[in-house]
């Protein structure tokens, strides 16, 4: 019944397109979603409908968000409220990992740049200070790097996973404050950061 849903697989290149059917019709909404090559987030929005009535479109879309090589900065913000809006809470909390305690969650975001692609309230928080310094600065050539951080009650956390170590919350907080730290004092907690995944990929 699911194979005759109208999936949109303009963005997946011919040869995975019978690939990208059975991770649909196996209700896999993780591997249709890495399948595409012309941005995971794309397949979400080329598909809403299928992906919906397949009851997937939570994975699709935390999957989406998580696997992204470089961020979400050229996708507008309402098209990402949009998405999220359009998701069953209780299906994407269920897509992601149970929750690292009862909160509330002392939360902190890296931000760098200026104008619209500096996301201020994107939806990717962490519970790390120094995953957040990381992103502060991944980019070295950004204009004014910055951390954030909002105390975020449990109801508000979208969905929460941890797969990369990074301790990500999902949500968007209804306030934010800027950390008073220096360029330097955030390059210090990049750099630890570093050091921790280092140490972690040499116990392996």
């Amino acid at each position: 019944m699911f194979a005759d849903l109208d999936l949109d697989l303009s963005g997946f290149e011919a040869d995975f397109h019978d690939h990208a059917r059975k991770a649909f019709a196996d209700g896999d909404g993780e591997a249709f979603v890495q399948l595409a090559f012309r941005g995971l987030l794309k397949a979400v929005v080329d598909n809403l409908g299928p992906l919906k009535k397949r009851g997937i479109y939570e994975q699709s879309l935390l999957t989406a968000f998580t696997d992204c090589k470089v961020n979400h900065h050229l996708s507008p913000e309402d098209l990402l409220d949009s998405l999220f809006r359009f998701a069953d809470p209780t299906r994407l909390r269920e897509a992601g990992e149970p929750l690292p305690g009862t909160g509330p969650f002392i939360l902190y975001r890296g931000v760098a740049g200026t104008g619209e692609s500096r996301r201020l309230r994107g939806y990717s928080w962490t519970s790390s200070l120094d995953v957040a310094c990381w992103y502060a600065v991944r980019f070295p050539w950004l204009a004014s790097p910055a951390v954030l951080t909002a105390t975020v009650p449990a109801e508000d956390i979208l969905a929460y996973v941890d797969c990369r170590s990074e301790q990500e919350f999902f949500c968007k907080p209804r306030k934010w404050s800027r950390l008073k730290m220096t360029r330097e004092e955030i390059e210090a907690g990049a750099k630890a950061r570093l050091e921790a995944i280092r140490e972690a990929e040499n116990a392996l």
